[in-house]
C-alpha cells in the first residue's frame, strides 16, 4: 500500500482483526478450499475492474514498474518456472469480468486454482474472449522464486530484477528489502 494507490484494499479473513479493511469470509480449510474460494467466491468481494491477488508470501517491491497497460489483460501472474506458462496465482492480476465468468463454469477441478485457470482451462477461457498477458509482459509484472511440481522444488531460486512484484519468499531479494521476519512455506497455492 506504500507504493500504489488502489481503488480498494481488502484482507479476506475469518479472524478478528483491528485492521480496518477486512472482509469476513467463511473459514477456508485446506488448499482445495482456497482454490474453490478463488474460483467460486472471490469475485463477489471485488468492487473494482481488476483485483491484485497477493498471498502472504507475495509483495509489491517496485511500484514504479506498474504499467498502465497491465489492466488490458484479464489474467497476469508470474510465469511458472521453468515452463514459462503465465501465471502464478500467488501474485496475480485478474479482471472482475474473468472472475465472474469463471465462477459460472461447471468445473470441479479447482486445485490448484492458478493451474485451473492458466493451464487446464486456458484454451476455453481464451475462446470466450479473455486475454492472458504475453510472456514478456508477465515477466515485467512479477517473478516467482521457484517452481513446484507437486513433489519437489525445481530449479534455483530466481532473483528479483525490479519487476512490479514477486511471489514466493524463495525469491532472492536485495538486502534492503526485508518483507517479513518469519518464513514458512507449504509449497503450493493458498500458502
Amino acid at each position: 500500500m506504500e507504493q500504489c494507490d488502489f481503488g480498494a484494499v481488502k484482507l479476506f479473513t475469518d479472524q478478528e482483526s483491528l485492521w480496518h479493511n477486512i472482509v469476513r469470509i467463511n473459514t477456508v480449510t485446506g488448499l482445495d478450499g482456497y482454490s474453490k474460494f478463488c474460483i467460486r467466491e472471490m469475485h463477489k468481494y471485488v468492487s473494482t475492474s481488476h483485483a491484485l491477488v497477493v498471498q502472504y508470501d507475495g509483495f509489491i517491491l517496485n511500484g514504479s514498474a506498474w504499467r498502465h497497460d497491465f489492466p488490458e489483460y484479464d489474467y497476469m501472474g508470474a510465469p511458472f518456472n521453468p515452463s514459462g506458462v503465465i501465471g502464478n496465482g500467488g501474485f496475480s492480476l485478474r479482471s472482475k469480468r474473468l472472475m465472474e465468468w469463471i465462477a459460472q463454469q461447471p468445473w470441479e477441478d479447482f486445485h490448484p486454482e492458478d493451474s485451473c485457470i492458466c493451464i487446464r482451462h486456458r484454451e476455453e477461457i481464451e475462446k470466450a474472449g479473455f486475454k492472458f498477458a504475453p510472456l514478456y509482459v508477465a515477466h515485467q509484472f512479477a517473478t516467482e522464486g521457484r517452481s513446484w511440481n507437486s513433489k519437489e522444488w525445481q530449479s534455483l531460486p530466481l532473483g528479483w530484477t525490479n519487476e512490479f512484484g514477486f511471489h514466493s519468499l524463495l525469491t532472492k531479494l536485495p538486502p534492503q528489502h526485508h518483507v517479513c521476519n518469519i518464513f514458512t512455506h507449504s509449497g503450493d497455492a493458498g500458502d
